[in-house]
Order: structure tokens, then C-alpha cells, then sequence
């Protein structure tokens, strides 16, 4: 019986994303106005364009959709279908890794929060998949360095967060320290994996653990409920800045990948991840805002 009800969850949820998509796709195609010669150019255009134009055209395009002065309905459709269009912009233009990653979350926020007051509900992909999906996944195609400085963030951000769940800080709990630290183990196997795949010149093939285990706690015994943001300079919920620190160095360490289509996989797979850190900052208080998230 539970596994029928789960899966009319995830039949629900490939459904109503579905839906959403082909709702903005057609908005967004009646908003551009029945001249066929237009449209036509259009579709000529998009086809020539490589994916990395594609996928970015076609989540700039949800998210004007999402804009406040449009009906609530449909923005909350344009940002349910957005969010997996920006992790395709992460994944497919390394260079907008950034900016995809922190879209996706968000959009994938947004949804969240209209979801009830248009009657439905959302589930965001990222967190139904327990660690981004890593636990699925036998190889990575990523680097290795970039797979090593995910490897430190939430080895780190495990740390503080069993650190402020013994503080009784809202939130922080020992099952979230421990995820945090389970997803940097997988990491590191992750990365041990590419590594031997990929020997140096020498022949060698082992790669430091960047996991230190203990980590400075002096700023966060001193500010267990608000810190002061260092990329802003906002006062935010200390877990929030835990979280949101875990997914820039997550994000710092992807950004400009080789943009090779054997490495898109991977970049999507660190995208989803570091997108579910940025989500999880906003659920705990950090500001959603362009400003403190592009900052």
C-alpha cells in the first residue's frame, strides 16, 4: 500500500510539472502573438542555437512569467516548470553555473511558498531526493576538485549544525548534521572514483581528504541565533548562513567546469545539490532577494 501511494506522489508531482510547462509554454506563445512568419523564425532560431542558448531562453522566459504583477496561478505554474529549467542552465552553460543553481532554488522556493494559496502543493525534486540523488549515482563525471570542495562544505556545515543543534537552535538537529556528513562521505567516494580514473603523471591516484572533523566554533557560540552575513552584511538566522556558506563553496567550486558534454550529468547532479542548500537557507530565514543571494 505504501509503495502505491508513493508512487501516485511522484506520478502526481511529474504531472503537475508537465502541466505547469506546457501552461507556460503556451502562455508564453499567445503572449508573443499569432504572427506565424515571427514564430516560425523563432523555432528556426531556437534549433540552431546550442543548449546552453536553449535551456537559458527557455528558463528566462518562465521566470518573467513569475514576475508579481502576473496572476498568482500562473506564476505559481511558471515556477514550478522554471526550476528544473534553470538547473539545466547550471548544467549545460558552466558559466552560468551560479546563476542557474541559485534560480532553481529560487523558483523552487517561490513554488512553496504559493503553492497553498492556489489550492495545491509542491515538493520540491531536490529534497525528495535524499542527498541530491548521490546515493543512486556510481560515478560522477566532475572534477575532482570540484567534487573535494563540495566534499569540505558539508563537512563543515555538518559540524556547525551539530554545533547549534546542541545550542537548542531552531531547526538544527543532529538528522540534518548527519545528512550534511553522510553527502561529504559520498563526495569523497565520489571523488576517490574520478581520481582513479584519471592518474597523474606519476601514476598516482590518491587524493587528500579535505575533511578536517573539527572546525572553529567561536563565532557561532557567540551568535547561535543571528550572525551577521560576511557576503552582505545582513543579520541572518545563523542556520541559514550555515547553509547558504555550504552552498556558495559548493557553487565556487563547480563554477566554470569544462562545459564537455561528458561532464553536463555531473554538473547538473552538483547543481541539484548545492540548489537544495540554497532552498534550505531560504526556508530558515535567508533573504530570498537578488541582492543578498547574487551578492
Amino acid at each position: 500500500m505504501q509503495t502505491r501511494s508513493t508512487h501516485f506522489m511522484h506520478s502526481e508531482r511529474h504531472f503537475v510539472r508537465a502541466l505547469a510547462g506546457a501552461l507556460v509554454g503556451c502562455l508564453l506563445l499567445s503572449s508573443a502573438g499569432c504572427a506565424a512568419p515571427q514564430l516560425t523564425a523563432r523555432v528556426e532560431e531556437s534549433r540552431a542555437a546550442n543548449p546552453c542558448v536553449r535551456a537559458y531562453r527557455s528558463a528566462s522566459s518562465a521566470q518573467a512569467m513569475m514576475a508579481g504583477h502576473n496572476p498568482r496561478l500562473l506564476r505559481f505554474l511558471a515556477s514550478v516548470a522554471s526550476g528544473s529549467q534553470w538547473t539545466e542552465v547550471a548544467a549545460a552553460c558552466p558559466q552560468r553555473f551560479a546563476e542557474g543553481t541559485i534560480r532553481a532554488a529560487q523558483t523552487q522556493h517561490l513554488a512553496h511558498v504559493l503553492a497553498p494559496s492556489v489550492g495545491g502543493s509542491y515538493a520540491d525534486p531536490a529534497a525528495t531526493a535524499h542527498r541530491g540523488g548521490l546515493d543512486d549515482i556510481a560515478r560522477l563525471q566532475a572534477s575532482a576538485d570540484a567534487l573535494l570542495a563540495a566534499v569540505l562544505a558539508e563537512d563543515r556545515a555538518g559540524f556547525a549544525v551539530e554545533v547549534l543543534a546542541a545550542r537548542g537552535v531552531s531547526n538544527a538537529t543532529l538528522m540534518l548534521s548527519d545528512d550534511h556528513k553522510a553527502t561529504a562521505s559520498r563526495l569523497f567516494s565520489l571523488a576517490s572514483a574520478v581520481s582513479e580514473a584519471s592518474p597523474d603523471a606519476d601514476g598516482a591516484t590518491r587524493i587528500k581528504d579535505p575533511r578536517q572533523k573539527v572546525y572553529s566554533v567561536k563565532q557561532l557560540l557567540a551568535n547561535h541565533n543571528t550572525i551577521i552575513d560576511q557576503s552582505t552584511g545582513l543579520r541572518v538566522p545563523t542556520l541559514a548562513a550555515v547553509e547558504i556558506d555550504c552552498a556558495r563553496e559548493e557553487i565556487a567550486g563547480a563554477s566554470g567546469q569544462s562545459s564537455d558534454a561528458t561532464h553536463v550529468d555531473g554538473l547538473r547532479t552538483l547543481s541539484r545539490l548545492a540548489s537544495s542548500r540554497v532552498e534550505q537557507a531560504l526556508n530558515y530565514g535567508y533573504p530570498s532577494f537578488d541582492d543578498a543571494l547574487f551578492s
